[in-house]
């Protein structure tokens, strides 16, 4: 082949690999973590039993952060955003902050959540288990209550 034939098949390659589906899920070992999933958590003063039980999704972008939404009523928290990154092997180290409101309506913000998680990914790529600490601050970030932790497992949202 000649080198200007290689240039224009190299870069068509490159392109199919970009707009391949298995690149927006992430092949490489730090990008397998991007996607949306399915989480079920369990939360309570360290060092004791859970006795917080709640279901979220979790959603990891490409780059970084990360967004999360769980059940708990909207009018108590906001939204989680934070960021992620690969420690290595099928590991992550996770932060993500929400506000916390007070009760009834209307919500005034209270105080933040601030949530760090150890999270490993199965062989497969589409489980995940987690350990979480977690820790409640006023607005200023003065902290408020027992540290918390607990576990986490989630599952990949995928089309089927």
């Amino acid at each position: 082949m000649t080198p200007n034939r290689l240039s224009p098949l190299l870069a068509l390659a490159v392109l199919a690999a970009i707009a391949s589906p298995a690149s927006a899920q992430g092949n490489a070992p730090a990008g397998r973590l991007v996607g949306a999933w399915a989480v079920d958590a369990a939360v309570g003063p360290c060092g004791a039993p859970p006795v917080t039980f709640f279901s979220a999704y979790n959603t990891f972008h490409a780059g970084g952060t990360l967004s999360d939404f769980n059940w708990i009523p909207t009018a108590a928290r906001s939204p989680g955003h934070g960021v992620w990154e690969h420690l290595g092997r099928n590991r992550f180290a996770t932060r993500f902050q929400f506000f916390r409101y007070d009760q009834p309506p209307p919500a005034t913000a209270t105080g933040r959540q601030d949530i760090r998680t150890v999270l490993t990914l199965d062989a497969g790529g589409n489980t995940y288990t987690a350990q979480i600490n977690a820790r409640a601050t006023t607005l200023d970030g003065t902290p408020v209550g027992p540290p918390l932790c607990g576990e986490a497992a989630g599952t990949r949202i995928t089309v089927d």
